[in-house]
């Protein structure tokens, strides 16, 4: 029976308010959290996990991008705006990752994946540079 091996890969940083860990107590104390709270969490861990699986590799999620800093590409929702920092660089996205971890170079290209499970639609545009 062949193992399935499971790796994480860290595709950049992300901190929110701290209350979106903690929780609040009302939705006045959420909304003034929200807008001048000054408390943020650490940074976390973004990732996307490669699965090798029998029946071929496949991605869970893929991630975040560098583009998540240019205006237009998240909502233009001012909550979001003031609730959550990234911190994405082109080199920290998972496509680029292979010059850094060689083992992971051979499964990228063109149908090379089984399938791509993402878990969140905004994700979607992520995939693109996966398939090339």
């Amino acid at each position: 029976m062949k193992m399935i091996k499971i790796h994480a890969i860290q595709t950049g940083k992300v901190k929110v308010k701290q209350f979106q860990i903690t929780g609040a107590n009302s939705i006045i104390s959420r909304l003034w959290q929200l807008f001048f709270g000054k408390n943020w969490s650490d940074w976390y861990p973004i990732y996307c996990w490669l699965v090798e699986h029998p029946d071929g590799p496949f991605l869970i999620d893929v991630g975040e991008v560098a583009e998540v800093h240019k205006p237009g590409y998240l909502p233009d929702n001012f909550g979001l705006k003031v609730s959550v920092k990234y911190e994405v660089e082109r080199e920290d996205e998972v496509d680029k990752k292979r010059s850094r971890l060689p083992w992971l170079s051979c499964f990228f290209g063109p149908y090379h994946f089984s399938f791509i499970l993402i878990s969140s639609l905004f994700q979607a545009g992520n995939i693109e540079p996966l398939t090339i």
